[in-house]
């Protein structure tokens, strides 16, 4: 399996953490494309993943459909919120004060929904929906 990324990506991590969970051997290669393409990219034999998402998915699946109802949620959340913020943050040569703030609140919640997870997994209580 390898993953071409470029500097810096920070959707490589989420990949490089699946991978290393689900005790899966990984190369990692700086990518060197001539055409525009979406980094990081997984490469599975005759598979390409171009979604980080996707790739997680299958580097590590979630079993049970409200473990993967949940997965997917937060995901899509750190697609269309957390990446973005976090994108703008490190482009930015200085930061203005109400991004740090909005970056300060996405993760009080990604730590919160953590937080929220590993009690459950520790004392084996029941999500309520």
């Amino acid at each position: 399996m390898k993953i071409f990324t470029n500097d810096n990506n920070t959707a490589t991590l989420k990949l490089l953490v699946a991978a290393n969970l689900a005790d899966k051997k990984i190369e990692l290669k700086k990518a060197s494309f001539e055409a525009p393409k979406s980094l990081p990219i997984l490469e599975v034999d005759e598979l390409t993943f171009f979604s980080s998402n996707a790739a997680t998915q299958y580097l590590f699946p979630v079993v049970g459909l409200s473990e993967t109802r949940q997965c997917l949620q937060i995901q899509e959340w750190e697609a269309t919120r957390l990446q973005p913020t976090i994108a703008n943050v490190l482009s930015s040569k200085t930061v203005p004060v109400d991004l740090k703030q909005v970056l300060q609140t996405l993760l009080q919640t990604i730590d919160s929904m953590i937080s929220f997870q590993l009690q459950i997994f520790q004392y084996g209580a029941h999500y309520i929906h």
